[in-house]
């Protein structure tokens, strides 16, 4: 069994989605942090109101508290442990990348080193609040990659995509996407890469 191969994505995104639900389920009821939970709970919840983050009360940067009224009102309970199911459903996404990264690049990817990655990745994903800017810099990674290893015009629209995404979360990501999109322009456009095109 743990030699079996973990390559598959519909795997990997399982193997995601029940550790962030595993985390969510042993953590969900546990402490509170006013200062930076509870801002989150509160934008969250004025943007349920119909609120605008940053132009109707004091935020962050908007898509955390999109995503996370996004999810409080599917779930139709605007609490704080629906809030941090909004988080774990984001540190699933951010596993689930993460973890298609590491298997894309393993020769024989298995399910226990797949399990072991994603248990560390997991540990490095702590606090539960900063979880959006881990998921940001995990799919910034991935977007640029992508774009490295197949310079085409679908890989730059897709990394443009997710610099966007990651600069409406926060505009610390966007600024570090493009200039990490320009660093990987630059180097793809260099002679050296072009001879090897």
């Amino acid at each position: 069994m743990l030699g079996v191969q973990a390559r598959s994505p519909p795997a990997l995104v399982a193997v995601a989605c029940a550790i962030a639900a595993g985390l969510f389920f042993l953590q969900a009821w546990q402490s509170f942090n006013l200062y930076d939970e509870g801002f989150l709970w509160y934008g969250a919840q004025r943007v349920i109101a119909g609120e605008v983050p940053l132009r109707d009360f004091q935020a962050y940067d908007p898509g955390r508290y999109y995503w996370s009224a996004a999810v409080m009102t599917i779930w139709g309970d605007g609490g704080i442990v629906v809030l941090r199911a909004a988080i774990a459903a984001c540190q699933a996404v951010g596993l689930a990348i993460a973890l298609l990264l590491i298997s894309a690049r393993s020769r024989r990817p298995n399910v226990l080193m797949t399990i072991l990655a994603a248990a560390t990745l997991s540990v490095w994903m702590y606090p539960r609040h900063k979880l959006f800017d881990i998921t940001l810099s995990i799919a910034l990674i991935a977007a640029l990659g992508f774009m490295v290893r197949s310079a085409s015009r679908k890989s730059c629209f897709a990394a443009g995509v997710v610099v966007g995404l990651a600069a409406f979360f926060g505009k610390n990501h966007g600024v570090y996407g493009v200039a990490a999109s320009i660093a990987v322009i630059a180097w793809l456009a260099s002679p050296e890469m072009s001879s090897a095109f």
